[in-house]
């Protein structure tokens, strides 16, 4: 079966989480990256502050044949705090246009961020084109996290694109 990953969003702990990444190996899907150009995280009370740059070379480091569109995010949207679903579905978007000017066909795609830890062994088999899996949500909120699904390519992709965004 041949796979996508789509990786999203803010590129931060890449080099601890993709350590858990079984399925990497498992179903060797080709990569393609929607994110921003940089990292920037401040925390006055514990004094943090990281500033980041994120280049494709640093990406292929870990993808080298990586597909990768990297954004500056201040250019597409505003300071608003409650717009990070619009910023999340944007990458998504923008990950599935890379995948279709490719002309590759998937099986099964995987959409991921990257700071997610997770571990698949040997679901190829069990996947069933009608679902899409995910991590737990809340159930009784009727709700899904956001953070890594798996299915059918035709499937997911029809869920990217049936999400409102604004920008694509």
């Amino acid at each position: 079966m041949k796979c996508a990953l789509i990786l999203f969003g803010v590129c931060r702990e890449l080099e601890i989480s993709s350590k858990s990444w079984s399925f990497m190996e498992h179903f060797k899907p080709d990569v393609y990256i929607s994110t921003w150009d940089r990292y920037t995280i401040k925390n006055t009370k514990l004094d943090i502050h990281i500033d980041k740059e994120i280049t494709k070379d640093y990406l292929q480091g870990y993808f080298p044949n990586a597909i990768i569109s990297l954004q500056k995010e201040l250019s597409l949207f505003s300071d608003d705090p409650y717009n990070h679903n619009e910023k999340m579905i944007y990458h998504w978007k923008n990950a599935l246009r890379l995948i279709k000017e490719s002309n590759k066909e998937y099986d099964i795609l995987i959409l991921s961020r990257f700071d997610v830890y997770i571990k698949i062994d040997s679901w190829e088999d069990k996947i069933n084109p009608e679902y899409l899996y995910t991590t737990a949500g809340d159930l009784d909120l009727k709700s899904l996290h956001d953070i890594f699904f798996i299915g059918n390519f035709n499937s997911l992709s029809s869920f990217i694109e049936d999400r409102k965004s604004t920008r694509l």
